[in-house]
């Protein structure tokens, strides 16, 4: 994951990932961070029952697809397009 969804993911004090955790009963985990600033990468490792794994994977990737969502329109709102992948 880039930096600017690490945070959509782990949230404020780690609040979206325990939620994430204690919703699915999953376990989540983010990697040491490689590289530096907009290049910073980090993995999401999710483990548990294959439910509780698929939960979790979509509630994360839901945060991610939010924030990119919110990312588009504070641009556009900004003059800025930019697109992402």
């Amino acid at each position: 994951m880039q930096r600017p969804m690490i945070g959509a993911v782990l949230g404020r004090s780690g609040q979206t990932i325990n939620m994430i955790e204690n919703v699915t009963g999953a376990k989540l985990h983010l990697s040491q961070p490689s590289g530096e600033g907009d290049e910073m990468q980090r993995t999401l490792t999710i483990t548990g029952k294959p439910s509780s794994v698929y939960a979790g994977h979509m509630l994360a990737m839901s945060r991610v697809l939010l924030q990119i969502r919110e990312s588009q329109i504070h641009n556009a709102q900004q003059g800025t397009f930019i697109l992402t992948n």
